[in-house]
């Protein structure tokens, strides 16, 4: 999850990347990890939680999932990083590469300039194995493909979303 706060008056952003293994007080009743509000509540469940630890209202949500990454960045022209560390993963789920949904694949992204595919992008912003600081490095990672896309000529406009709604 990453929480997006836009002011159109002084035409900001900021993001704040949730850890998926954040242990919260759910909407649905008892305390877990905050990625299970989305599962056993869908998205109502997810923005109620998020509201209420964090005591902020949310106007609109946007539920891109995995594809969608994959889509907008490829419908994008891919996108421009500069990685500071290298990502080597040996145990990166192979669930869209086509193969066994529960197998894995080798996934590499070397330091320095790399221009990234939708595929690429997600492998670099998913993977979870061996990456410099744990889940500071895997926000770092989430934000730096955000700004990057928010970067590029098309830009990330609201409507190059695939899914837009309001709670």
């Amino acid at each position: 999850m990453i929480l997006v706060r836009v002011t159109p008056a002084s035409k900001s952003v900021t993001m704040l990347s949730i850890p998926r293994d954040l242990w919260v007080p759910l909407s649905t009743g008892h305390s877990a990890k905050i990625d299970l509000a989305y599962q056993e509540g869908g998205a109502k469940a997810a923005i109620d939680t998020v509201s209420n630890n964090f005591k902020i209202r949310i106007d609109e949500y946007a539920w891109i999932g995995l594809k969608g990454l994959v889509q907008l960045i490829d419908r994008l022209g891919g996108v421009d990083v500069v990685t500071t560390n290298p990502v080597l993963d040996d145990f990166y789920p192979a669930d869209l590469a086509g193969g066994d949904p529960y197998g894995y694949q080798r996934v590499a992204v070397l330091s320095g300039p790399q221009h990234l595919d939708g595929l690429q992008a997600l492998e670099y912003v998913r993977s979870r194995h061996n990456i410099i600081r744990a889940h500071f490095g895997l926000s770092e990672r989430h934000t730096q493909v955000l700004v990057a896309l928010r970067a590029r000529p098309a830009g990330l406009a609201l409507d190059n979303l695939p899914v837009l709604h309001t709670p």
